[in-house]
């Protein structure tokens, strides 16, 4: 087995694609953090909190007879959350090398994603494509190793762009916007409307590892579509095609009231909705939400191994 997953991590870095991602991962950081930086001016960050409450309060006021009235609460939370630091003299999260760290992970998860889907759905699919995939098949591997091995292979691509965005984040948010900033506390608002100092360092943890999960569900999606199509394009073009629009089915079936998307997978991928108590539909837990990402990814993972056993190479 590890000389298969060493075969396939040869195969995936000799391609100048995949050094290109890299690359562009990296770029788009850096640009995004100096441009965070050239507009943002931490120096004042007290005399633009007052601003900002000011034109919250305003918004609030002007709201009350138009919005729902759990979005009031969120706009009240906010205006809470901005009064506390000012009174605790607590630096916002945005101005921070964790912030940071927290921003370019929103900003830039869904390309992480983007890229990890386009390697699982060619790296199949392309075996068949060019028909290397026969030389795979006269060596003394087992079909079920073959397929195993590079769907791990897939895997270790997509932890290294996390790290990469993680570390690259960290270490240039530092150098930006200074260290100090690293142990000031994560802000919350609980359910009895108080505030709440929490761990900055466990809170940005646990972003990370929940965004990999959805990230680790979305390359399944990708790599069991590469096994069931032999064109890499329209395996990749399916990918991608179910990246977009799987978040915005969810938020739709949310939005009209259809209890029973609850089940539906990418309404439940997101577990981040949990870290701030807005969950897309009522009756969700984070237990009931990893138990059916279990459920379909147990069902994602045998789909693509059986597919591929029953492949006909000849064809």
């Amino acid at each position: 087995m590890f000389k298969l997953v060493r075969n396939e991590n040869m195969k995936l870095y000799s391609k100048i694609s995949t050094w290109v991602m890299l690359s562009i991962l990296l770029i788009g950081v850096l640009m995004a953090i100096v441009v965070t930086k050239v507009v943002s001016n931490p120096t004042d960050w007290k005399q633009d909190l007052q601003k900002q409450i000011a034109m919250q309060q305003v918004d609030l006021e002007s709201a009350r007879n138009t919005l729902p009235a759990e979005a009031l609460i969120d706009m009240e939370r906010e205006i809470q959350l901005n009064q506390y630091r000012l009174d605790h003299n607590s630096m916002p999260m945005t101005a921070t090398v964790w912030g940071i760290s927290l921003q370019m992970s929103l900003y830039f998860i869904q390309l992480v994603t983007l890229f990890t889907a386009i390697v699982a759905g060619s790296i199949v699919a392309e075996e068949f494509s060019t028909g290397t995939v026969k030389m795979l098949l006269i060596r003394p591997f087992i079909r079920m190793k073959i397929i195993v091995s590079k769907y791990i292979s897939t895997l270790m691509f997509a932890v290294l762009l996390m790290i990469l965005l993680f570390s690259t984040s960290f270490v240039l948010g530092g150098i930006l916007f200074g260290f100090e900033g690293a142990a000031a506390p994560f802000l919350y608002v609980d359910q009895n409307g108080v505030v709440q100092e929490g761990n900055i360092v466990g809170y940005a943890l646990k972003t990370y590892g929940l965004q990999s999960i959805q990230l680790v569900m979305i390359v399944t999606i990708s790599f069991m579509i590469s096994t069931i199509f032999r064109s890499s394009s329209l395996a990749i073009g399916l990918s991608i095609f179910i990246l977009f629009t799987g978040s915005s089915i969810a938020m739709l079936l949310s939005e009209l009231d259809q209890n029973w998307g609850k089940y539906f997978l990418f309404s439940n991928t997101d577990l981040t909705q949990y870290l701030t108590n807005t969950p897309l539909f009522e009756g969700t837990s984070l237990p009931f939400s990893i138990t059916i990402l279990a459920i379909y990814y147990a069902l994602l993972l045998s789909l693509s191994c059986l597919i591929f056993q029953k492949r006909d190479v000849e064809a």
